[in-house]
């Protein structure tokens, strides 16, 4: 039996780790307060967890793709530590107009396009209309309905989105409001 399961898709600078610009080492990863918690209570939910992430900072050479592998065993090595787990991360490392080589070119997996989402989706067997988008910037927003699943809005407020003051006060959204 082939079932279909619950997400929430995160953005990972300005919602699960302090965005300080471009992050170009693990050393530089900060988490926002009551990131691990709100986690686990969105896991104790059912919800798969999963970061979607823009890191045009390869396509510009200021990170190469190890960099950003190492940067997101880093992210998930200290959420482990402080008792949560992500399931999977994905991220863009292009950009259509900065940057030189094969990742300056327009993509399907740069947020505001959904490839990244619908990727994970597929992968996992995610069901959009039970799932969640939270983001710091329009792009994760315009991401998240390009993919058909709800998106939520750290910061804000943009118009005709549910806006929260940081992934707790999100998780805690979700859960009071459960979809499907």
């Amino acid at each position: 039996m082939n079932t279909t399961r619950k997400a929430v898709l995160l953005d990972r600078d300005g919602v699960i780790v302090r965005d300080t610009g471009y992050i170009r080492s693990p050393r530089e990863l900060e988490i926002i307060e009551r990131v691990p918690e709100a986690l686990i209570l969105l896991r104790e939910a059912g919800y798969l967890l999963i970061v979607v992430s823009n890191q045009s900072g390869v396509a510009r050479g200021l990170m190469t793709l190890a960099d950003c592998i190492a940067i997101g065993r880093e992210l998930e090595r200290i959420l482990l530590m402080r008792g949560a787990r992500l399931d999977a991360q994905y991220f863009c490392p292009h950009h259509p107009a900065e940057g030189t080589g094969e990742f300056r070119c327009e993509c399907f997996c740069r947020k505001p396009a959904p490839g990244m989402l619908k990727r994970a989706m597929r992968e996992w067997n995610i069901d959009a209309s039970m799932s969640w988008m939270i983001g710091d910037n329009t792009r994760d927003i315009e991401a998240g309905l390009n993919a058909g699943v709800t998106p939520l809005y750290i910061g804000g407020p943009p118009r005709g989105v549910n806006t929260h003051n940081d992934l707790m006060d999100a998780a805690k959204f979700i859960l009071e409001n459960p979809k499907g």
